[in-house]
C-alpha cells in the first residue's frame, strides 16, 4: 500500500513539474510572439516610409 502511495505522490509531483514547464513555455511563446509582432510592425512602417519617400522624390 505504501508503494502505491509513493507512486501516486511521484505522479503528482511530476504533474506539477509539467504544469510549471507549460507555464514557462507559454510565457516564452508570448514573448516571442510579441517580438515578432513588433518586427512586423517595424517592417510595415519601413515599407510605408519607403513608399512615401518614393512619391516625394518623384
Amino acid at each position: 500500500m505504501e508503494n502505491t502511495q509513493d507512486i501516486r505522490q511521484l505522479a503528482k509531483l511530476r504533474l506539477q513539474e509539467i504544469h510549471a514547464q507549460m507555464y514557462v513555455l507559454s510565457e516564452e511563446a508570448r514573448i516571442i510572439n510579441g517580438f515578432l509582432t513588433l518586427r512586423d510592425q517595424e517592417e510595415a512602417n519601413t515599407n510605408s516610409t519607403d513608399i512615401q519617400m518614393e512619391h516625394f522624390e518623384e
